[in-house]
């Protein structure tokens, strides 16, 4: 029954830490690209800011909070089909822990 819960709780931890990194790996690529790139919407939005086109700046912000947004989503609907198992097991482990209790 621990050996259950421990493991729920540790897939839970290693697919938050995934989705921390996917993310954190986008800030750090774009601020990459921003210091040093010749192409990427880093350089996109390092560029154009370069000649105060405010306009672009804003659609190049857009268009990576959107990748960011969608590619997280789907490394969220992939940890939901991986760990669909999870939520049958935290039912059992609550029943069994309530049933001593009344």
């Amino acid at each position: 029954m621990l050996y259950v819960a421990q493991r729920i709780s540790l897939e839970s931890l290693i697919f938050n830490g995934f989705n921390i990194g996917l993310t954190l790996s986008f800030i750090l690529l774009t601020s990459a690209e921003m210091i040093g790139g010749n192409t990427g919407m880093g350089y996109y939005v390092k560029y154009y800011s370069d000649f105060g086109d405010y306009t672009r700046i804003l659609a190049g912000i857009i268009v990576i909070g959107v990748v960011i947004t969608v590619i997280s989503t789907l490394f969220g609907a992939l940890q939901k089909r991986l760990t669909r198992w999870a939520d049958l097991c935290r039912g059992q482990v609550l029943l069994t822990e309530r049933m001593p209790f009344g």
